[in-house]
């Protein structure tokens, strides 16, 4: 298993027909969780860059953090291809157990089984009745003992 969390999925081709444009219009709100190497800035950060060719925007709030570890909360604004781990490895703080964006040279990272990052709220319309929907995935088991094992809550 590698991201936890939310996931949006149609239960027919006639609710794909209508869940299609909420992404591309970007109208669904994605608030992930992650845990990265390093002591990430405690404040609002904004990242913006290129990612393929298309700018890319992600959202990050310090929730905690020590000399060792970060526990972010993040809000992407658009939606690339691992735009979250590409963004926090570009800026020297990859999410822990990250194989793809972290290296291999950090111990920390090494011993996480998986990536700690969650797909923790997504809120949106609903398709038909336009009522917001609010979707809240609890930190999953490792997540916690992740957190916990790093001192961060």
């Amino acid at each position: 298993m590698e991201t936890s969390g939310c996931v949006i999925f149609a239960k027919n081709a006639a609710a794909e027909t209508l869940a299609i444009p909420m992404f591309k219009g970007r109208d669904i709100m994605k608030i992930y969780r992650a845990v990265t190497i390093g002591q990430f800035p405690r404040k609002w950060n904004e990242i913006r860059t290129d990612i393929e060719g298309y700018m890319s925007t992600t959202l990050v709030k310090t929730l905690d953090s020590n000399k060792h570890a970060s526990y972010l909360e993040l809000r992407i604004e658009t939606g690339r291809t691992h735009q979250i781990r590409r963004h926090l490895a570009d800026k020297r703080h990859p999410v822990m157990g990250d194989k793809k964006y972290a290296g291999t040279g950090n111990e920390l990272s090494l011993a996480q089984p998986r990536q700690a990052l969650h797909a923790y709220r997504l809120v949106f319309p609903h398709p038909k009745t336009k009522e917001t929907i609010r979707a809240t995935a609890p930190l999953p088991g490792d997540f916690k003992k992740c957190l916990a094992q790093l001192k961060l809550r």
